[in-house]
């Protein structure tokens, strides 16, 4: 378990390199807006877990893919409309936030977040899977002993 969390910090610190760290002209620097973005790279990060360990092993494992379809559509729209017409209206007025809540701002909202949070499964279900194996060579073991 503590692989999967160091492995799933990696993949958090390479995607908040992407808002975090800008990349200029001029050289590297470090964002104007570091607290706000690390406040959005920390909600988003509260989406991944979500996903990862509640919605993963309530629907899809026990095989309930369309719930999980639903439960993952559903988060995401529901992330974005938090994110939209609350966060952003507090946290940056003047621009993220100028803006009114569309169907538009909500699929850019997906589009911002499918990578990570594809990645972030897989990270689970790969780790998941190393975990299954271990088991059932254990227990293969253990009926030859």
């Amino acid at each position: 378990m503590l692989k999967e969390w160091v492995v799933q910090l990696v993949a958090l610190a390479i995607f908040s390199l992407n808002s975090l760290i800008v990349v200029e002209h001029e050289g590297v620097s470090i964002s104007k807006d570091f607290g706000v973005d690390f406040f959005f790279l920390s909600y988003h990060l509260l989406l991944f877990l979500f996903v990862n360990y509640y919605l993963i092993p309530r629907f899809f494992y026990p095989k309930k893919y369309f719930l999980f379809f639903i439960g993952i559509i559903g988060s995401i729209i529901l992330c974005g409309i938090i994110e939209e017409g609350v966060f952003e209206k507090i946290l940056t007025p003047d621009s993220r936030g100028a803006n009114d809540i569309t169907w538009q701002s909500i699929y850019w909202f997906f589009g911002e977040i499918i990578i990570p949070l594809l990645t972030f499964m897989t990270i689970k279900f790969v780790f998941d899977n190393f975990s299954q194996k271990q088991k059932l060579e254990n227990i293969q073991q253990l009926k030859k002993e």
